[in-house]
């Protein structure tokens, strides 16, 4: 964490694993992350402070990460051999569900975001094809 002018560094994280992908709450008391271990992607929470890191369940090999507008969920995408999933999630874990299933089109955009004005609507789904 550092000010626009670059100044004021503050390491958030420590550890022998690559802390990455980090996305403020929409209140800006929280921070998700993608920790990668053993070369395996998992998400973890901690408060804007850098303590309570805590990894997300439910969410091993999952990255590309975005808070919901309200903070109550996050989107991220699952990479795996048969393809890219999206899902949402609440920090605790609960209530996971699979939005779309199957690979993504080649090419395609890989980075769930957000419509705030649509409320509880994820855009940016090109090149996946939805849970039927």
């Amino acid at each position: 964490m550092l000010r626009p002018d670059g100044t004021n560094v503050v390491q958030l994280t420590s550890n022998a694993d690559a802390d990455n992908q980090p996305e403020w709450s929409p209140n800006g008391k929280r921070i998700a992350f993608n920790r990668v271990s053993g070369g395996t992607n998992q998400l973890y929470v901690m408060n804007a402070d850098g303590t309570g890191q805590a990894p997300v369940p439910n969410t091993a090999g999952g990255s590309n990460q975005v808070w919901s507008p309200d903070g109550v969920q996050l989107a991220f995408v699952r990479f795996g051999a048969g393809g890219s999933d999206l899902f949402l999630v609440k920090p605790d874990g609960a209530d996971t569900c699979l939005l779309t299933f199957g690979e993504a089109e080649p090419g395609s955009t890989v980075e769930p975001e957000f419509d705030p004005a649509a409320g509880p609507v994820i855009a940016a789904l090109r090149g996946f094809r939805p849970v039927t």
